[in-house]
């Protein structure tokens, strides 16, 4: 958009703001002067009431109880009455300026267009409340456009600076730096500091609240609890002052509107995009691997408390006739010794003894929790409890004697036997699969 095209547009949005100002004026001002009729009317009936019953006390007197019976209603502080004069007929003068003048039109219109919204002045009557809906719905949009317009100019002396800083080699980072900080501060002055000492001396601020009112402004959140240009009088300076601050309002939401947009470009950067695109890779590679990890270990664990409760139980299998799977029968000398000295070559019984013993603990298959080779000896090799014998386990005739962690627990009984019986489940699954 040209320079010349701009300029059009934005004479339209004054124009269009002027319009909805004009508007709000003489519906909204009317509606206060009935009130103030009626106000009126209220205090001269007070005041026929007081003359008629309190003739003889002072006005001093009838004054503070006007006083009270307005701040009793309710009234605003303009329908106070009485003042602490000699004539009780002063109570019908006008003591408090008018809420809707023509400027607080213009600035009711103009806050209401860029969203700001403070909130000090809002619509009385059902005709105005039904404007602000129509007004509203044409004049944003349009406010949209001129703050775009106003950031894209702006922006365009950044945009310079970019490019200066894409065709320019700076020998430090510290140049680049001082380079940005000379295109940011003049608008920075301008549009947040300036006005901050401005509101200073007009509105009695302090620095703090003056530098929060023009961000709250620029950036269109409004709260409202701090308003500039409504304690002021009707002098030059005052009136002057009240223009420079709607100019600086439409200026600088088009600056901050710039500031916002280089923000925004930069969060949506490709650089920025892909370290976004990483940190959410690597959250979701670690929340994956710590989750099978807790898998894993819970895993471990049920099979540990599993074992343990097992190792509680001493089971009973269904096959009681166990065969030892190393016999410890003396081999026979079935062969004769035909040697020419058989006395001299035959073992002695202790040798043959050590060399069975040798033979039986090397050719011996290992098994958890296997009994003693003493026992084995006299017994022959026990079946012991292991995992590929599950299935030969007799659930009934294992927990019947109430081999429990707690005795008489039926519930540690039944967690048991569930147990025993998953963990046989998932012996046979895996051995189908």
């Amino acid at each position: 958009m040209s320079k010349t095209q701009w300029c059009i547009l934005f004479l339209f949005f004054v124009a269009y703001l002027f319009i909805g100002a004009t508007i709000f004026y003489s519906i909204e001002r009317e509606l206060e002067e009935e009130k103030r009729r009626a106000a009126k009317l209220e205090q001269q009936n007070i005041k026929y009431l007081l003359d008629r019953h309190y003739s003889t006390v002072s006005n001093n007197v009838m004054n503070e109880l006007a006083r009270n019976l307005s701040i009793y209603c309710g009234k605003p502080p303009f329908n106070l009455g009485l003042e602490e004069q000699t004539d009780v007929s002063d109570m019908t003068r006008d003591t408090e300026p008018y809420v809707w003048t023509y400027y607080n039109a213009f600035f009711f219109a103009l806050t209401t267009l860029s969203t700001i919204g403070y909130g000090n002045l809002s619509p009385s009557s059902t005709e105005g409340r039904w404007l602000v809906i129509v007004y509203s719905l044409i004049g944003i949009p349009f406010n949209a456009i001129v703050i775009a317009q106003l950031g894209d100019f702006f922006g365009s002396v950044f945009l310079r600076a970019h490019h200066r800083y894409k065709n320019h080699v700076y020998e430090t980072r510290f140049g680049l730096i001082l380079d940005i900080l000379l295109y940011l501060i003049p608008g920075i002055a301008v549009f947040i500091l300036l006005p901050t000492f401005v509101f200073q001396y007009f509105e009695g601020w302090t620095f703090t609240e003056g530098f929060y009112y023009a961000f709250v402004s620029l950036t269109t959140i409004g709260y409202g609890d701090f308003v500039a240009g409504q304690k002021t009088t009707d002098s030059a300076g005052d009136t002057a002052y009240r223009i420079i601050l709607l100019i600086w309002i439409m200026f600088g939401l088009g600056y901050l509107a710039m500031i916002i947009g280089f923000i925004t470009r930069a969060m949506t950067s490709k650089r920025i995009t892909r370290l976004e695109h990483k940190l959410a890779h690597t959250i979701k590679h670690t929340q994956s691997k710590i989750w099978n990890e807790f898998v894993q270990d819970v895993s471990h664990l049920r099979r540990a408390l599993n074992e343990l409760y097992l190792l509680k139980v001493k089971p009973v299998y269904k096959d009681k006739s166990t065969k030892p799977l190393i016999s410890d029968e003396r081999r026979s000398a079935s062969c004769p010794d035909l040697s020419e000295w058989p006395v001299l070559r035959r073992k002695s019984e202790i040798e043959r003894e050590e060399e069975l013993a040798l033979l039986q603990n090397k050719n011996r298959r290992r098994r958890a929790l296997s009994e003693n080779m003493d026992e084995m000896r006299s017994n022959g090799m026990t079946r012991v409890m292991s995992e590929g014998a599950l299935e030969q386990i007799d659930r009934a005739a294992t927990f019947e004697k109430k081999h429990s962690l707690v005795p008489n627990d039926a519930e540690t009984e039944e967690l048991l036997a569930r147990i025993a019986e998953r963990r046989l489940t998932m012996d046979q699954s895996e051995v189908s699969l």
